[in-house]
Parts: structure tokens; C-alpha cells; sequence
């Protein structure tokens, strides 16, 4: 949660993360990210027990 906390006060207007991972890492991720404030998750794919999961600004979400 700490590399993800740097990443997220890094991230510059229209930024977005890209994690990877196992589908139980990036679960356990998602819960700790929907705590966190500056971003949010705006995509999760799973397929055969690894997950991707796509994370953006929340000042940018309007543009989508």
C-alpha cells in the first residue's frame, strides 16, 4: 500500500496507474484503494487467477 500511496501523490492531472498482479493481491489492494483518497479504480479485469487493475485521478473522472 505504501508503493501505491508514493504512485498515487506522483500521479499528475490525467494519470493513470496500471497494476498487475494475482487476482488476491489486487483484491486486498482494491479495498485499501477504495479507502484512499486522489484516485479511482476504473477498471479490474480478472482472467485465470491474475488480475489487472486500472486506476485514474478522481479530478479527471469527468472526462471519461
Amino acid at each position: 500500500a505504501l508503493l501505491i500511496n508514493q504512485a498515487i501523490t506522483n500521479l499528475t492531472d490525467g494519470g493513470i496507474i496500471v497494476l498487475g498482479s494475482s487476482s488476491t493481491v489486487i483484491s486486498r489492494l482494491e479495498k485499501v484503494i477504495h479507502k484512499m483518497k486522489g484516485v479511482q479504480i476504473q477498471k479490474r479485469e480478472r482472467v485465470k487467477g491474475n488480475s489487472v487493475i486500472i486506476l485514474r485521478h478522481k479530478e479527471n473522472l469527468d472526462s471519461s
